[in-house]
C-alpha cells in the first residue's frame, strides 16, 4: 500500500486459485422400480389405481439404473484488482475500485465428460405427437476416440451413435476440455462515498458489481455423468393411447438381469443427458446501498439504510428436452420430447434473475458501564425466477420450461423473509475485582464477582411455499399448482370446482394460521382437469384421435398453446407465507481468577428460554380438507430441538 500526500491509499493485487474436487455419487447404483397404479386404475375415473396392486400383479411402469464412476474435476479462479481510498477533505472520502475476475468452468482431469446443447429450435408434429430437434454432443479431443468406440460399438443394437443420428444429435470433438467457453470480460467497478455533514452524522452511499463463481451446483448436473463415461438409464412404459398400455418390460423375477447380461452400456435409449449453455455467462450482482448513521450519545448510535441488489445470469435448470405438449394423464409424453429417444435432462442455463430490496435499521450501544445493546429490524422482499439448484423447502420450481417461459415463474424467492427483528444484550454485574463494587475482597469476588449474563431475542416472519392441487388429474408432462383466488388466510367460504363431489367433500377452514389449517383450502381453486369428461368436457384432453370417451371434444390430443398450458398448470410458485418464529436464548457466566492471567469460566446456555413452539411449514400443502395441516416443528439447525434445553460447560484459559 502506498500513501500519496496523505490523501490517497492505493492498493492493487492479483489472485490465482486452483480448485480440485473428486466425486463418487452413482445416481441409481442399485436401481429403482416404480409402480404407479396405472394398471389397476379405471381410465374413465380420476384418482383410481394403487401402486401396491400393480406390484402384486408384476405390472411395472418405469425403472432406472446407473453405473459407478468417480469424477476428478478441477478449475481455476483468477482475479486482479485496483483500489483507491481518496480522502478529498476531512468530511468526504471516496472509495474507488475496479476488479477483474476469471472463473474457469470445471473440467474432468482425464477428459471423461461430455455436454449436450440444442443447436436449432425444437418442433412437434401435432399429427403424430413426435417431437424433433437438433443438438450437438461435445466431447474433449483427448477422449473422443475412446468415447466413439463405445458410442458406435457394432455389437450394440442399436448403439448410442445410431440413437444420436436418429434424433439429430451430432458428436463433436473439441480441443477445449472444459466444453464450455468462459467469459473473459468480468470487470467489476466499485464506488463508495462517505460524507459527514457534522460531527454526529455520516452518510454512506455505495455501488458495486460482484461476480459469482461458476460454483458447484450439486453432482446431478455434472458433465462427467454423461454416456459413455457415466450413464443413468431410464426404462419407461410406452405411450399407447388405448386401454391396454404396455409395461416397461421389467419383471420382479428378472429385474435388470437381461439388460446387464447384454452389457449395460448397450442400454442407450432414454438416457439422462447432462448439458450446459456452450458459452458461460458469469452470474453477477449489482449491489447498492444508502445509509445514514447518527450518534445519539457517546456510546449509542443508530443507522437507517436502504439496501438493494439485482442479480443476472444465475445458474438455473430448465430442461430443453421437456415434452413439447401436454397430453392425457394416461399417455406417455416420451415421444413428444425434442429428442424422443432420450430421457429428461439435467441442463445448466445462465438465464435466471433475482431482485432484492430492503429497509435495514440498527440501534447499537457499545459496551460501557458494564452493558451493551444491539437491536435491528429489517423489512425486505426477494423475488426471482431462479429456484435454487439444490432446492428450497416449499419452492415449487418451474412448471414446464419448454412450454412456459421461465420468466413467467418469477415470484417470491423460497427463502424470502419479509420481516426480521433481533435484540442482543450483555450485562456484567458490577461486583468483584476490577468492577465497581466489592472490588477489594477476594472472598466476595469468588461469591458475587465475575458474574455476567446475555440474552438474545429474534422474531421473523415465515418463508413462502407453494400450494398444489387436489382431486384432479394433471396432464402428462406438466407441473401443476393450485390457483389462489382470494386471501389464503380468510376463513370460511365454499370450495369452487366444476366437480360437485369435490365441492361437497372439501371442508373450508373455520380459522387459519394454526396447526390444523395454516391456510384455507377454499381460498384456492384447481386448474383445469385434463381427464374429467363428465364435469369438464371442454378441458378433457383426448387420449388419441380415436378416443371413444367423447365423440366431440374441444381440446386437441397435443396441447401446445400457451393460454391452454397455463390453464392446466395453475398459479405461481411460493404464494403463501408460512409460519414465522420467535425465540429467546440466554447465557449466564461466572469467571474465577486462578493464577495471574489465568481464569476458570463456568457458563450455562439456555436455548428457547420460554419454551416457545415453532411451527414448520404445512406437511399437507394441497387444497384438500387437510390442506394447510402442520404436523411438525420448524427445523432451525441440526441437534437443536424445538423445546427448551440447557447446556453447561467450563473453560480454563491460560
Amino acid at each position: 500500500m502506498t500513501k500519496i500526500a496523505g490523501s490517497h491509499a492505493l492498493k492493487a493485487g492479483v489472485n490465482f486459485q486452483n480448485i480440485r474436487f473428486s466425486t463418487l455419487q452413482p445416481q441409481q447404483s442399485r436401481g429403482s422400480y416404480n409402480y404407479t397404479g396405472e394398471y389397476t386404475s379405471n381410465l374413465n375415473a380420476s384418482n383410481t389405481g394403487y401402486g401396491v396392486a400393480d406390484f402384486i400383479l408384476d405390472q411395472q411402469n418405469n425403472a432406472g439404473l446407473s453405473n459407478e464412476v468417480t469424477n476428478g474435476d478441477q478449475r481455476w479462479n483468477n482475479a486482479a484488482y485496483f483500489q483507491d481510498d481518496w480522502r478529498v477533505k476531512p468530511s468526504l472520502t471516496l472509495n474507488l475500485g475496479l476488479r477483474w475476475e476469471y472463473f474457469q468452468p470445471y473440467q474432468d482431469v482425464g477428459g471423461f465428460q461430455a455436454s449436450y446443447n440444442m443447436t436449432a429450435p425444437s418442433s412437434l408434429n401435432t399429427t403424430t405427437g413426435i417431437g424433433s430437434g437438433k443438438a450437438q454432443y461435445l466431447i474433449p479431443k483427448e477422449t473422443f476416440s475412446y468415447a466413439m468406440s463405445i458410442i458406435n460399438n457394432p455389437s450394440y443394437n442399436p448403439n448410442f451413435g445410431a440413437i444420436m443420428a436418429k434424433d439429430n444429435v451430432t458428436p463433436v470433438s473439441t480441443s477445449d476440455p472444459h466444453l464450455i467457453q468462459a467469459q473473459h470480460t468480468n470487470f467489476a467497478p466499485r464506488v463508495g462515498v462517505s460524507w459527514s455533514p457534522d460531527t454526529k452524522t455520516v452518510v454512506r452511499v455505495g455501488f458495486g458489481i460482484f461476480y459469482g463463481g461458476l460454483e458447484s451446483t450439486g453432482y446431478w448436473p455434472n458433465l462427467g455423468e454423461n454416456y459413455p463415461f457415466q450413464y443413468t438409464g431410464s426404462f419407461p412404459s410406452l405411450s399407447c393411447g388405448t386401454y391396454n398400455c404396455p409395461t416397461d418390460g421389467i419383471s420382479i423375477a428378472n429385474g435388470f438381469s437381461t439388460i446387464i447380461a447384454n452389457g449395460f452400456a448397450s442400454n442407450v435409449k432414454y438416457l439422462t443427458m447432462r448439458g450446459s449453455d456452450p458459452q458461460a455467462k458469469t452470474p453477477y450482482t449489482e449491489d447498492w446501498n444508502l445509509s445514514i448513521e447518527r450518534s445519539i450519545t457517546s456510546s449509542m448510535f443508530g443507522t437507517v439504510s436502504y439496501v438493494g441488489n439485482t442479480s443476472r445470469h444465475l445458474q438455473v435448470f430448465p430442461d430443453p428436452n421437456n415434452p413439447l405438449a401436454y397430453e392425457n394423464p394416461n399417455n406417455s409424453t416420451q415421444s413428444a420430447r425434442p429428442l424422443p429417444d432420450f430421457g429428461g435432462s439435467s441442463y445448466t442455463s445462465y438465464s435466471g434473475m433475482s431482485d432484492y430490496h430492503s429497509l435495514q435499521t440498527k440501534l447499537e450501544k457499545r459496551l460501557s458501564n458494564g452493558y451493551s445493546l444491539l437491536a435491528t429490524y429489517t423489512w425486505s422482499h426477494s423475488l426471482d425466477d431462479a429456484p435454487t439448484p439444490l432446492g428450497t423447502t416449499g419452492d415449487g420450481g418451474y412448471r414446464q420450461s419448454n412450454l412456459i417461459p421461465i420468466h413467467m415463474d418469477y415470484s417470491n424467492t423460497g427463502f424470502d423473509t419479509r420481516q426480521r427483528f433481533t435484540f442482543n444484550s450483555l450485562y456484567e454485574l458490577p461486583f468483584g475485582l476490577g468492577r465497581r463494587f466489592a472490588n477489594q475482597n477476594h472472598v466476595l469476588d469468588y461469591l458475587v464477582g465475575g458474574w455476567s449474563a446475555n440474552a438474545t431475542f429474534q422474531a421473523q416472519s415465515g418463508n413462502p411455499f407453494t400450494v398444489y392441487t387436489s382431486g384432479i388429474s394433471s396432464p402428462s408432462g406438466s407441473g401443476t399448482r393450485a390457483i389462489k383466488s382470494k386471501n389464503p388466510f380468510t376463513s370460511g367460504g365454499t370450495f369452487v370446482s366444476p366437480n360437485p363431489s369435490l365441492v361437497s367433500s372439501t371442508t373450508c377452514a373455520t380459522s387459519t394460521r394454526n396447526r390444523t389449517h395454516w391456510y384455507n383450502p377454499c381460498s384456492f381453486q384447481n386448474p383445469w382437469n385434463a381427464n374429467d369428461p363428465v364435469n369438464e368436457p371442454q378441458h378433457y384432453i383426448p387420449k388419441s384421435t380415436t378416443d371413444p370417451t367423447l365423440s366431440s371434444y374441444s381440446m386437441p390430443v397435443y396441447v401446445t398453446d400457451l393460454p391452454s398450458v397455463l390453464g392446466y398448470s395453475g398459479g405461481k410458485r411460493n404464494e403463501v407465507v408460512g409460519p414465522g418464529f420467535e425465540r429467546v436464548n440466554m447465557s449466564l457466566f461466572k469467571s474465577f481468577k486462578t493464577y495471574h492471567e489465568q481464569n476458570l469460566e463456568f457458563r450455562s446456555d439456555i436455548f428457547n428460554l420460554f419454551n416457545t413452539p415453532t411451527l414448520g411449514e404445512p406437511s399437507s400443502n394441497n387444497i384438500s380438507s387437510s390442506g394447510g395441516q402442520i404436523t411438525g416443528p420448524r427445523s432451525l439447525q441440526r441437534y437443536a430441538p424445538d423445546s427448551r434445553f440447557i447446556q453447561l460447560s467450563m473453560k480454563y484459559s491460560f
